[in-house]
């Protein structure tokens, strides 16, 4: 397919796209002396995850960018580096910079034993690995595990939690 000027093929989606939407056309990102965490470059449907020197290219759901500030993708009008500005609904907690993402649609990278303890409600939960734990079966909600620590996350307005793909997702495409 030949894509008009300034327009690469994109084999995701089998459009023409701009350069900094098509994974093949991004320099390697090397995750050596940084810490563990989401990393962005400006307004971005993609973002890379550092995991103890290992990368992992996670792709915001269809219609999300990466807030690199809150480390969660959301709608381009409330990303700063879109030109959007930060609603106050979607103020949740700040995380620390080696936070993990809030809603990252992984290459299924992260396989994570960790388990919501019933016994403690949906309040608190133990991480045993680093990854997304998912709230429930119909939810917003799900934690993200980082080093240990728990951070409960919420899914941008209109989109819930899929707990087979481990990402944000519109209703009708989850199971």
């Amino acid at each position: 397919m030949d894509c008009s000027s300034g327009l690469y093929f994109n084999a995701e989606t089998s459009e023409c796209d701009f350069k900094e939407n098509v994974l093949s056309c991004r320099n390697p990102f090397d995750c050596a002396n940084r810490k563990n965490g989401a990393y962005a470059d400006g307004c971005s449907t993609v973002f890379w995850y550092c995991s103890e020197g290992s990368v992992s290219l996670s792709r915001c759901p269809r219609g999300t960018y990466f807030d690199v500030e809150l480390l969660k993708c959301d709608y381009k009008e409330a990303v700063p580096a879109c030109g959007g500005v930060r609603s106050s609904s979607s103020q949740s907690s700040r995380l620390a910079a080696d936070a993990s993402p809030g809603m990252p649609k992984q290459d299924r990278v992260f396989q994570t034993t960790a388990t919501a303890d019933s016994s403690k409600g949906q309040d608190t939960i133990e991480c045993g690995q680093d990854g997304i734990i998912a709230m429930g079966d119909c939810s917003d909600k799900f934690w993200m595990c980082s080093n240990g620590i728990a951070v409960k996350e919420s899914c941008p307005k209109n989109l819930f939690f899929n707990v087979k793909t481990k990402e944000c997702d519109y209703p009708e495409n989850i199971e």
